[in-house]
Formats: C-alpha cells, structure tokens, sequence
C-alpha cells in the first residue's frame, strides 16, 4: 500500500543514510530530466542534516539553469551559525559553483540589519521568478521535533501573529523567535512561498521526530504544528525505519 501524508507519497527507509541516500538519488532524477529539457529551476536547501543529502548530487547535472540558495536563514553577524555559510562549505556547493550555478546568497553584509536582509531574499526571490516565469521551485524541508518546518516557528499561544507572519502577501520574513529555538533572530520563507515550491523534498528521520510527525498527520492548525503545511505540497518525504510506525497507512 502507497502511504500518504496529504499529498506528500512516504518513503521508509532502514536508517537515516539511506533515506539520506534515497533522497539525492531522486533530486538528481529530477534536476537530470530539467537539465536535459533546458528548464530553469530554483532549488532551496534546508539547513541541518538536510545538507548531507547535497553530497550526494552528481555534479554532471549542475549548470547554468540552476539557482540555488536556502530555504530560510539564521541571522548571525559572524556568520558561523548562518546556513548559507554551512551551505558553502559543502562540497556541493564548490561543484556549483564551479559547474556555472547561480546563487541567491543570503550570508549577512556588513551593516546589513536582520529586515534587509529579508527584504534582500524576497527580492531575490521575486527577480527569479520574473526572470523565470515558467521555472520550477524545488527545496528539501526538515520537520524540527517541535513541529517547526522552514524557520517557521509554532506560536499556539498566538494564532494571530503566526498568520501575520507567515500567511500574509510575504514571501520572506524577519522576526524573533526567543523562547523556541537557540537561533531566534530567523529570516524565512513563509507559508505563501512553501506553496509554490513544485516539487517538495521531505526529510525527517530519528525517534525524536515521532511527535512532529504524528501531530502531522492531526487536523491541527498550523500555528500549533507549522510542518502540517506540507501536506499541501506535492512531492515526497523520506523517512527512516523509526518512524514508520507513526505514518498512518
């Protein structure tokens, strides 16, 4: 039987590597048949253990048609705990860079405050979808185990500013997350882009994920469990043999 979270297909794998490997092996396929049919497309990567899957992407399928950045950011001044930065440092990335890949790189300039730089990376955003009205957008999404996805951070105690947030006209925001996550100052993607994302890269693996997961699957508003927005998107989540038991069949 073919599992589902909304319109997302499940995919369980025995342990984090191969789902790890399992994930790229489909990235690849997809940027393979872009690459080969001249489609231009915007691929965001999630921070955290979501980097691992870059490595494996072959980079005979990396060129000029292709933009990358990330899916949301972490604002730091000295930049060691910015995921561009940690993007950077991928091998990935120096294949990129040398395969002709453009980037929309949000790493902080000096001087440059946490609401520049989302109004820089919306505008980035938006300049490659006029550029490419008929590109595609494809990202890897983690799914935190408070239910967190992007850098999009539950607020149950706050529905009100949740959707001011992330369900406004935005494609990017500042704000301040104190009290849910060590990296509080977040620039992010907002629920208004996730949905335009063509094609979602879903990963979530260990037992500490378990909750996230099942609550998921819940009629819970996504103020309370932000990742339930992805089961709005098409696409496919990868998983490992820890949390099979939690996907309802």
């Amino acid at each position: 039987m073919n599992r589902t979270i909304g319109n997302l297909k499940i995919h369980i794998f025995k342990d984090k590597a191969e789902a790890v490997r399992q994930a790229a092996d489909a990235i690849s396929s997809y940027l393979s048949d872009a690459q080969k049919e001249d489609r231009k497309v915007l691929f965001l990567s999630s921070g955290g253990s979501s980097l691992e899957i870059l490595d494996f992407i072959p980079d005979d399928i990396l060129g000029d048609y292709l933009t990358i950045s990330v899916l949301d950011e972490r604002y730091d001044r000295e930049g060691k705990n910015n995921n561009f930065v940690q993007l950077s440092l991928t091998g990935f990335y120096r294949k990129a860079l040398k395969s002709g890949c453009a980037f929309i790189d949000t790493r902080v300039r000096p001087g440059q405050t946490q609401k520049a730089l989302a109004d820089y990376f919306e505008g980035k955003l938006r300049e490659w979808r006029k550029n490419n009205p008929d590109g595609e957008i494809i990202a890897t999404i983690g799914i935190g185990p408070d239910g967190h996805t992007s850098g999009i951070m539950p607020f149950p105690e706050n529905k009100k500013m949740f959707d001011t947030l992330f369900n406004g006209e935005r494609w990017v925001v500042a704000y301040d997350a104190a009290g849910k996550t060590p990296y509080s100052e977040r620039v992010t993607t907002t629920n208004t882009f996730l949905k335009l994302i063509n094609r979602a890269f879903v990963f979530a693996v260990g037992r500490e994920k378990a909750e996230a997961l099942h609550r998921m699957q819940e009629d819970r508003p996504v103020s309370e469990v932000p990742a339930a927005i992805l089961k709005e998107l098409c696409g496919d989540m990868y998983i490992d043999r820890e949390l099979s038991e939690v996907v309802q069949g």
